[in-house]
């Protein structure tokens, strides 16, 4: 890479990292560390919503799926909208509304204190192999491309993404997340119209190459769950966008961080938009480096993966001073959803785990607390990174447990509203079982157990109804069983 792009991408780094840095003295209190003082407004949520949903996975994942197949898991992207308005209508309120930000606040409401801990600590362990697997692949992606160190790339990374998020708290997150939203759309943008251009004969002559390839196709429109067809895809986005927007305490410690109710709404709303948009770019990007490298076969090298397509086009095509920016994007990519990590895990320390006793705390300690968690989180999240260096055939297995980690509270979430009578301990012992189903369809293969036969996109699906199935059904014995219990008190 040159010497111009190397001044571009460091003194970006660099400017991102002084202006988080800058919010130090900003949140006094710990309340305020946690929520940005709730005066943040509509529009700069919604760029940093944008950051944290394009993670460094979708920068590469997104053209090299088009790269090697079709649009089929543009899919994904269908129902955000949808659930972006309906989140904005019910779920902003209902958080805003009670005085604890975090997101498992109701389930102590519901089923008690065991169980919030509960659901805590399957959300930190979700965050932390989520957040190792995009540490590894970005560092990959700086030692494949520019030949840098693996483990000197892991450590500038986290370090500088952990430095400001610490002393900054929330707010030096979301300013951070805005510039790098504002970074991200430019970039795929620049890498979009460097491609129309390099084309010959321009966009008109790429989109017969690309139906010539079938890269424009999306997939089975047959109703299967053994198979990737159209309408699993759709329903495993329903779920996941449910997820996000319903329950991950990154989105919801953002939405107490709004000025209003209709300044968060607006953020939600407005996001999901901005995410359709560059999701959509990035699907044509790929379509565009298909048809560009079917064109020009001589400029890509043989032993090239097609995973690296996108980095290896940015370093090696784009002109001089972009390829230094749109690295940069790529590297904001990761930075925003570290970052939003560790906001939100630190959250989950104090408020869930810590719980009742922060309350007797003062503001020192407690501020104490919440970096000493976001350190924490961050520092075993690079461990674990560098452990997948030393076995890569974690990779996929960690990230698909993170997933399910995650996932499995959406059961949680639903008990709450379908069987608010179970206890704590039938609350639990639902939420493990769904959560064992799903593991059991996602990783048969890696834990050799025998093959449930269905889709590993069901699993989150199945552990879900597993969840609610379990925690009702539990929830009527112990009803009924409190019944006969009052029915033969009476009788004496």
């Amino acid at each position: 890479m040159h010497s111009t792009d190397f001044i571009i991408f460091n003194t970006l780094i660099l400017g991102i990292t002084i202006l988080g840095v800058s919010f130090y003295r900003h949140g006094r209190s710990s309340h305020d560390y946690m929520t940005a003082g709730r005066d943040l407004p509509g529009w700069l949520l919604s760029l940093s919503f944008l950051a944290t949903y394009i993670n460094v996975v979708n920068f590469m994942g997104i053209p090299a799926g088009v790269f090697r197949t079709n649009w089929s898991l543009v899919m994904f992207v269908v129902p955000v909208p949808i659930l972006a308005w309906a989140a904005a209508r019910w779920a902003v309120p209902r958080y805003r509304d009670q005085k604890d930000p975090s997101a498992f606040a109701q389930m102590e409401s519901s089923f008690g204190p065991a169980t919030r801990r509960y659901a805590a600590m399957l959300y930190l362990l979700s965050q932390v192999l989520r957040q190792c697997v995009v540490i590894y692949l970005l560092a990959m992606i700086m030692h494949e491309m520019l030949d840098l160190n693996l483990l000197t790339t892991m450590f500038m990374f986290c370090a500088t993404t952990t430095l400001y998020s610490v002393l900054g708290g929330l707010r030096s997150v979301v300013w951070t997340q805005a510039v790098q939203g504002l970074i991200m759309m430019s970039g795929v943008a620049v890498c979009l119209l460097v491609l129309g251009r390099a084309m010959p004969g321009g966009i008109e002559n790429a989109l017969p190459l690309a139906m010539a390839g079938g890269k424009l196709a999306f997939g089975d429109m047959s109703v299967s769950m053994t198979q990737p067809s159209v309408p699993l895809l759709l329903l495993i986005a329903v779920f996941g966008t449910f997820e996000r927007y319903f329950i991950d305490q990154s989105y919801i410690q953002r939405y107490n961080s709004a000025q209003t109710n209709r300044e968060a709404r607006q953020g939600v709303v407005n996001s999901s938009w901005l995410h359709v948009g560059t999701v959509l770019t990035l699907y044509l990007i790929g379509t565009m480096l298909y048809c560009y490298y079917s064109d020009f076969t001589i400029l890509l090298s043989d032993d090239v993966p097609h995973d690296y397509i996108f980095p290896f086009f940015v370093i090696n095509q784009l002109p001089v001073g972009m390829s230094g920016f749109v690295l940069v994007a790529l590297v904001c990519s990761a930075m925003a959803t570290h970052a939003g990590m560790i906001a939100s895990s630190s959250l989950t320390v104090l408020n869930d785990l810590v719980g009742r006793r922060a309350q007797g705390y003062d503001e020192m300690r407690r501020k104490t607390i919440l970096r000493a968690a976001g350190i924490s989180v961050s520092a075993v999240s690079m461990g674990l990174a560098i452990a997948i260096d030393f076995c890569h055939e974690w990779l996929n297995p960690w990230w698909v447990l993170s997933a399910l980690l995650t996932g499995s509270l959406v059961g949680l979430l639903l008990l709450t509203v379908v069987a608010r009578r179970a206890t704590q301990r039938e609350s639990i012992v639902a939420s493990a079982c769904g959560l064992g189903a799903s593991i059991w369809i996602a990783l048969w293969w890696w834990l050799e157990l025998p093959d449930t036969g269905l889709h590993s996109y069901m699993a989150d699906i199945v552990g879900t109804i597993t969840t609610v199935s379990l925690g009702m059904l539990l929830a009527m014995l112990h009803d009924r069983k409190d019944n006969i219990r009052e029915e033969t008190h009476q009788q004496q």
